[in-house]
């Protein structure tokens, strides 16, 4: 059973690491509509998503080593997160530059504890920007950067991959 979760680990750490790719190298202005220079619902959606799935990955992490259980909803259960993801509530109000930086600055802080699991626990290393070293990330955390596009569909797919492997 641990070879299909390893499986579906490295299939949700390589979406998400396509995605973050993006983020790290591929500023764009704070605004996906078109014109109007403020940011759209969607640009907070796909954030919103992204901050779901890697959610999901990290209470992966923590319950198959054991490791901040406690931060996980529900707990785990025979190295698994006992309750299902729960998806993203949706955005209420007007989108603002500062929900963005606000959602940027959480994936950013995600992608850094995702790495010190990964090098402290030697997983999906690959994953891990400049990779690592003493068990610890070896590069510096980038800033919080923009995410061109919508990230939303492969981070979607990667935590139904994860949901999926965590109930079989």
């Amino acid at each position: 059973m641990a070879v299909p979760v390893r499986n579906v680990l490295l299939r949700a750490v390589a979406a998400l690491s396509a995605v973050l790719a993006l983020a790290a190298g591929a500023a764009i202005p704070a605004a996906a509509s078109v014109g109007s220079g403020a940011p759209a619902a969607a640009d907070i959606a796909a954030r919103d998503e992204l901050v779901a799935a890697q959610e999901s990955l990290l209470n992966v992490y923590r319950c198959r080593f054991g490791i901040d259980t406690e931060a996980v909803p529900g707990g785990c259960a025979d190295g698994k997160p006992a309750a299902a993801p729960e998806p993203p509530g949706r955005f209420a109000g007007t989108p603002a530059a500062a929900d963005i930086a606000a959602r940027d600055e959480l994936v950013a802080a995600q992608e850094s504890l995702l790495n010190v699991y990964r090098c402290r626990f030697g997983i999906d290393t690959e994953a891990v920007p400049g990779g690592c070293a003493d068990g610890k990330p070896a590069a510096a955390p980038e800033p919080p950067g923009r995410f061109a596009g919508t990230p939303a569909a492969a981070d979607i797919a990667a935590r139904d991959e994860l949901v999926a492997a965590q109930e079989s």
